[in-house]
């Protein structure tokens, strides 16, 4: 049984592709290869209080191999309070929690938590974060 209950690992944001430091909050990897060897999913949380609105951007455009998700939950009871802008292809939309965010694969994506506090989960149906990115070398995957 303990081979099934991973504790969750706080990871510097900069370790998967594409992504920098500057991020707002904590990172928690929740799943990975890493983790348990034979998984088939990656997940990680960022635990965010108050962002600013100036925060700087963090995470350049990129695709993946697989489909992944976004969770963006508030801190408020009705999990409202997070804010973002969320860029697919090329349409960009401004978003408040609670929000589910799918992502097809090779679907070229980026976004950036604007303010508020809360909860951010990323799930990539690949077990595997940075086998499974890729750069945007065509600027018209829309």
């Amino acid at each position: 049984m303990e081979r099934y209950l991973i504790r969750m690992q706080k990871r510097k944001t900069s370790e998967i592709k594409f992504h920098r430091d500057v991020a707002p909050g904590l990172r928690f990897l929740a799943l990975d290869k890493s983790l348990m060897k034979k998984t088939p999913v990656y997940i990680a949380i960022r635990h965010v209080k108050k962002v600013r609105k100036e925060q700087p951007e963090y995470i350049d455009s990129h695709t993946h191999s697989v489909d992944s998700i976004y969770l963006f939950i508030g801190e408020k009871s009705d999990l409202t309070g997070l804010k973002a802008v969320v860029r697919i292809g090329k349409k960009e939309r401004k978003i408040e929690s609670p929000m589910t965010v799918f992502i097809p694969k090779r679907k070229k994506h980026s976004y950036k938590m604007t303010g508020g506090s809360g909860l951010y989960v990323s799930i990539l149906l690949g077990g595997d974060y940075n086998a499974n990115t890729f750069g945007v070398k065509d600027k018209s995957n829309g």
